[in-house]
């Protein structure tokens, strides 16, 4: 056995070992890529449900005897807070759950992550698809669109002033479809 046998040797080792290495990182980020997705689609439901429930309160101020003004404040931001942090979960999410498509919207409408016109749009944003944002699937009918009727996305001041307004002066939505 000469020196180029020995090299040659230790050289198919040491591919033998790269390789079974790369294997090896590769099905670690596939899983770590699956737990960050799942992680990110959980927050995202728990962010849904916190707009819900803030925006409930908001409108049902009287039944849950909301009247002050402070606390009214406050739910405003957090139902604001909560409005981009749900853009920045599904910016996120376009990033890790790939490849992000249609399709892959589709399975989060069939898996209750998109529960309503306004959060598919929010999810369809980051398509990278030409021509642009694509409607909305047929969502159950008796999903509940909590954005109709609320105040705009505005900064956070603006929000919580629409909320406290007594007038009823509120900025709405009247009507989505204009």
């Amino acid at each position: 056995m000469t020196l180029e046998d020995g090299l040659g040797i230790v050289g198919i080792a040491i591919g033998v070992v790269s390789l079974a290495y790369a294997v090896f990182a590769n099905r670690e980020l596939a899983r770590v890529r699956k737990f960050q997705a799942e992680k990110l689609r959980s927050n995202i439901k728990e962010c849904i449900i916190l707009m819900v429930e803030s925006f409930r309160l908001i409108k049902n101020k009287t039944e849950f005897e909301l009247a002050h003004p402070d606390v009214l404040l406050k739910l405003g931001a957090i139902h604001t807070t909560s409005t981009g942090l749900l853009r920045t979960l599904f910016q996120e999410l376009s990033q890790v759950d790939k490849p992000y498509d249609l399709e892959k919207l589709n399975f989060y409408v069939s898996t209750g992550v998109i529960t309503s016109q306004w959060v598919w749009e929010q999810a369809a944003t980051f398509l990278d698809v030409p021509g642009g944002i694509s409607p909305p699937p047929n969502l159950p009918e008796k999903t509940r669109d909590w954005f109709l009727g609320s105040f705009e996305t505005g900064s956070a001041a603006e929000a919580d002033k629409a909320i406290v307004d007594d007038q009823g002066a509120s900025p709405v939505r009247q009507n989505r479809g204009s």
